[in-house]
């Protein structure tokens, strides 16, 4: 789901389960803690690496200053069902 959301909007994303406050960041990889709520984050990478890694998605590269957009999804019957605000 990650990449298919990835792919189609063309900027980093990560996902979480609803109520909970940790992302695995794109970039990274690492758990990130942020506010509650979907939407546009700042990633949250250490700043040792911040300037050595980037996610590419297409064409595009992108540096964790650039931050990633977290959706929300709650589990149900067997699917995960996507929040969208």
């Amino acid at each position: 789901m990650q990449e298919h959301l990835q792919s189609h909007h063309g900027v980093p994303v990560a996902l979480r389960k609803e109520g909970t406050a940790a992302v695995r960041c794109p970039c990274c990889r690492s758990l990130h803690e942020h506010g509650p709520g979907s939407g546009h984050y700042v990633a949250g990478c250490n700043e040792d690496i911040r300037c050595s890694i980037y996610v590419s998605i297409g064409d595009r590269s992108f540096v964790p200053n650039f931050g990633y957009d977290i959706y929300e999804h709650k589990e149900g019957n067997n699917v995960n069902e996507l929040l969208v605000p």
